[in-house]
């Protein structure tokens, strides 16, 4: 089975599902391909999981919805016990962001519709780079819960301003109109709804 993500969400959320999938169905081989944010996948594959691509609802793709993706701003305990802990945005705007992109600095539009620019001294395309920088204690990162599932759990990092949030939109599964009813394609994506709706009760 060929499965497309783009580049956080292959290496953050999905690599975290996989093994239980493969050791339920080892009869099934997936290939991962992961793509750039806004990249096009290619049309061969069974399944590409993506927040919405309006160029995608035109083609021959399904779509339907895994989870609100809603970002928040996490930070190892190193860092806030170094640089404090930012009580609100305006003093957010003030610490070390770790920005996701080419950029050292970017503005983002809170829930709330505010505004704001943030930026600090590192920036990367490469997911595992930004996360492993935010685990170091180089900054604040801006994410989702979703994706750091293991580092909350083992504390290496924690949210500050919980009643802060930003970037809101749905993350989807694409996968080709004719090959829905291909098993190993609906096995999949009813294993990762079950895995989502379990772990959104917990």
């Amino acid at each position: 089975m060929r499965i497309g993500a783009t580049l956080a969400v292959g290496a953050k959320f999905l690599v975290q599902y996989l093994d239980d999938f493969l050791q339920q169905y080892p009869d099934i081989r997936i290939q991962l391909t992961t793509t750039t944010p806004g990249q096009l996948p290619e049309l061969s594959l069974d399944l590409f999981i993506s927040r919405e691509i309006e160029q995608l609802n035109s083609l021959s793709f399904k779509a339907t919805p895994l989870f609100e993706h809603q970002a928040g701003f996490y930070a190892a305990p190193s860092y806030i016990e170094k640089h404090g802990e930012p009580k609100d945005v305006d003093e957010l705007m003030q610490h070390n962001m770790l920005n996701w992109g080419e950029r050292p600095h970017r503005e983002i539009k809170l829930t709330h519709g505010r505004r704001i620019h943030l930026s600090g001294n590192f920036a990367t395309t490469n997911p595992e780079a930004l996360f492993y920088a935010g685990k170091a204690g180089m900054g604040i990162l801006l994410s989702n819960n979703v994706m750091l599932k293991e580092e909350l759990k083992t504390g290496a990092l924690v949210r500050i301003l919980p009643d802060i949030t930003a970037d809101e939109t749905t993350v989807y599964a694409y996968y080709p109109k004719l090959d829905y009813q291909h098993t190993r394609t609906q096995l999949f994506l009813d294993y990762l709804k079950q895995r989502l709706a379990s772990e959104e009760q917990k």
